[in-house]
């Protein structure tokens, strides 16, 4: 491809009325309240909420999960994408066009999932492991990680977070903060059966460029496990670390995440 084809392959966002909706339709449903957009010609950016109206990690989160939102939609409309997390200070991320191609299968099934996302609760019957993997699988973001842990890594004795307790974090906007004591012993909350495990959703560190990508993974797993016909349970709070910890797994967990159904 010569350099004016690819340049020509680059068109321009096309925000008419209906591409709108669309957009604002999936934005609101990622997260309690809608994330502030900036439309352009070639890219969506996202800003911090006026009036500091969710500050903190929440936002970050938050942002996240409308960055993987604003990506569904784009990509069935036939554009190739990249996120970018732009250094502080700055807006919290930008979703850059870089090209056009058809949508694949699995675009528009999240895309169809869209209004398929209920809202999250306590699994009771986990998903099995096959639809589990395919989960993970299909959920891939830069940047992060969605490791499957074993309940059994819960459960080892001997591990216990001391400190003071944990700032409330909304995942997703469907996390349950964890606020319990400063002593936290982990141990499986889950009844668990055939298919018990969960997924721990990691990064490198845990920046506002980090929690920005946790969020965009932790909603792009639920719209996948919404696709299979499966709600997803998210926890915050100290239960990731611990479990992370009792695994032996690198990176800074953010959400501890359960797929199946409520009966």
């Amino acid at each position: 491809m010569t350099e004016l084809e690819a340049w020509a392959a680059v068109r321009p966002l096309a925000w008419d009325d209906s591409s709108r909706a669309v957009l604002h339709d999936a934005l609101a449903r990622a997260t309690p309240r809608p994330w502030p957009v900036d439309l352009g010609d070639q890219e969506v950016v996202f800003r911090e909420p006026p009036g500091g109206q969710d500050p903190g990690n929440a936002a970050l989160y938050r942002c996240g999960a409308a960055l993987a939102a604003a990506w569904t939609v784009l990509r069935v409309l036939g554009h190739d994408l990249v996120a970018e997390i732009p250094a502080e200070p700055g807006p919290l991320a930008v979703l850059r066009v870089v090209g056009r191609s058809s949508p694949a299968g699995r675009d528009w099934r999240r895309y169809a999932a869209i209004r398929d996302l209920a809202a999250p609760g306590a699994v009771v019957t986990p998903a099995p492991p096959a639809a589990l993997q395919a989960i993970v699988d299909d959920s891939a973001w830069p940047e992060t990680q969605l490791v499957i842990v074993d309940p059994g890594a819960a459960s080892r004795t001997g591990l216990v977070i001391d400190g003071a307790p944990p700032e409330p974090v909304i995942l997703d906007g469907s996390a349950r903060p964890e606020t319990g004591p400063a002593t936290v012993r982990p141990q499986w909350p889950f009844t668990l059966g055939s298919g018990g495990s969960a997924v721990l959703a990691l990064t490198d560190g845990s920046a506002r460029r980090h929690r920005v990508l946790a969020g965009a993974v932790v909603h792009r797993a639920r719209l996948s496990a919404a696709a299979a016909g499966f709600g997803t349970e998210v926890i915050a709070g100290p239960r990731p670390r611990a479990v992370a910890e009792a695994a032996a797994l690198p990176g800074f967990p953010h959400a501890l995440l359960r797929f199946g159904t409520a009966g």
